[in-house]
């Protein structure tokens, strides 16, 4: 199903208010959805954030490098520490470079999942 189309005038108001309003009462205000008034910012190549989140910062050319030379091979926490990060942004901007992997092995040593060579065959 397909919701109502677009005007021009509310895409304007949208781009023109999207500080002043939260997104529920841009929603109220242009009569769409959240979940569309959110979709249409973007596809426009804006941000719904009213305010700029002061302790959050940029990542840096440098720090992408160090990523992409160190993960692997340094343990994340240490990344993180090393570049004065949470290990959580260290992860999602592992994502964003596409390096991020995920590598923990679980070994079972409970006797029921051992096989015997019969069984495996």
């Amino acid at each position: 199903m397909t919701g109502k189309k677009w005007t021009k005038n509310e895409i304007k108001f949208m781009i023109e208010h999207r500080l002043d309003y939260s997104l529920a009462e841009m929603s109220a205000r242009v009569d769409h959805p959240k979940s569309s008034v959110l979709s249409k910012i973007h596809d426009l190549g804006y941000t719904w954030r009213r305010e700029k989140i002061e302790h959050r910062k940029s990542w840096t050319p440098d720090e992408d490098q160090f990523l992409r030379k160190n993960y692997g091979e340094i343990p994340t926490k240490k990344i993180a520490e090393k570049l004065d990060r949470t290990f959580y942004s260290v992860r999602n901007r592992l994502t964003v470079l596409n390096l991020f992997r995920y590598t923990r092995i679980q070994i079972s040593t409970s006797p029921e999942f051992h096989l015997t060579e019969e069984e495996a065959s």
